[in-house]
């Protein structure tokens, strides 16, 4: 784990992930299995970009992941742990590439203090609506159904 600036810290203190040019992609499962080129033994190279780890910037890393023709951009990151023994990142984007339309993703990133455990993948599927929004709106539909039964009342009286 770095910091800007490439001194070595801990995972808790870290703000920034450098993967330099050894990331290989194994297990891989899901529909797009078949369509990515492996190399001797099975075994993909990936490219991964080395990204700061921001709590106030959730803004995007493009390309994220490359892998055998497909590429994820990564729009959103949420640190979702962050202490002296482990790290867990997440985030919301696009996976692109082989001819395929473009689809929405989720992204995940765990790592242990040891520094022997690393995983990512990228899952596609449907991006959730906030909840924020849909409080909102349910919220805007009860104050205009209050304001029609005022309405009504006070055109009775």
């Amino acid at each position: 784990m770095d910091t800007e600036g490439g001194n070595e810290v801990g995972i808790g203190d870290a703000n920034y992930l450098e993967f330099g040019s050894s990331v290989i992609a194994g297990n891989a499962t899901g529909d797009f299995v078949p369509y990515i080129p492996a190399k001797d033994n099975g075994v993909v190279p990936a490219t991964v970009t080395d990204f700061s780890i921001d709590p106030f910037n959730r803004g995007g890393v493009d390309p994220l992941l490359q892998v055998g023709g497909f590429e994820f951009a990564l729009n959103t990151l949420y640190i979702q742990t962050q202490n002296d023994s482990f790290l867990n990142l997440s985030g919301y984007g696009v996976v692109s590439g082989n001819g395929f339309d473009d689809t929405s993703g989720y992204w995940e990133y765990s790592s242990q203090s040891n520094g022997f455990t690393f995983s990512a993948g990228v899952e596609s599927g449907a991006v959730p609506v906030p909840e924020p929004s849909n409080i909102m709106l349910v919220g805007i539909g009860f104050v205009g159904l209050a304001f029609l039964g005022y309405k009504k009342r006070r055109d009775a009286a």
